[in-house]
């Protein structure tokens, strides 16, 4: 292992031990608050049964993660590894702990964050689908982004219609399940894809660099 691979599995280990760190304490916290010991003051629609459950999801996601990562032939870059602990920590206990979900701005941000995410797999998935023996791609770079964005905005249009759909079934009327909220929701997931294929395109006619390190790779060897 080189100096740079052994720096950035030590970067990614060290924030995986703090988010689980910090997601047993609040678990704790959240025991010690169900039987009275200690008496810190949530919003006023906090659900002990949920909370518990986000949490739990959250440690199951990191294990499986670490697992995939460590055991399988994906390869995924050091800052995308450490993304994924930090965001799955943020979206399922910090939105809970401070109600963002509640909240437009906090709704805005994480459907920004996943239709990053889903551009980041597109174009993992198209690229592992369509290199040749040399890890070379098959098509142009115009035919490329314009794969990647079409995958991401189909992709994103079905998540968002399953969290909404899941809303409705959940809370039944609520107020951010409005045809308004999801215009806007949709309009800023489809202008963060735009973004990100503007990026992904200027980066292929340059050095490649930033693209290359986006791609999560599959080793089929």
């Amino acid at each position: 292992m080189n100096r740079n691979n052994f720096r950035d599995d030590l970067a990614c280990n060290i924030t995986l031990i703090a988010v689980l760190t910090f997601t047993c304490v609040y678990l704790l916290i959240l025991t010690l608050n169900l039987f009275g010991v200690s008496h810190i003051v949530f919003h006023e629609n906090f659900n002990y049964i949920v909370a518990y459950i986000l949490a739990i999801v959250c440690l199951a996601l990191y294990v499986f993660g670490f697992y995939t990562y460590k055991f399988s032939k994906i390869y995924m870059p050091s800052w995308f590894r450490i993304l994924f602990y930090v965001a799955f920590f943020l979206f399922t206990n910090i939105y809970y702990i401070f109600n963002l979900y509640s909240v437009m701005i906090g709704l805005i941000f994480f459907f920004a964050y996943l239709a990053f995410l889903t551009c980041i797999i597109s174009l993992s998935v198209y690229f592992n689908t369509q290199k040749d023996d040399k890890n070379k791609l098959k098509i142009q770079p115009k035919s490329l982004i314009t794969s990647v964005f079409c995958y991401s905005i189909a992709l994103n249009a079905l998540l968002q219609f399953v969290i909404n759909l899941v809303k409705v079934v959940a809370f039944g009327s609520y107020k951010f399940t409005t045809l308004s909220a999801y215009l806007i929701e949709f309009g800023t997931m489809i202008g963060v894809c735009v973004l990100v294929c503007v990026i992904f395109s200027l980066s292929l006619h340059g050095t490649k660099t930033l693209i290359n390190g986006c791609l999560i790779k599959v080793n089929n060897r």
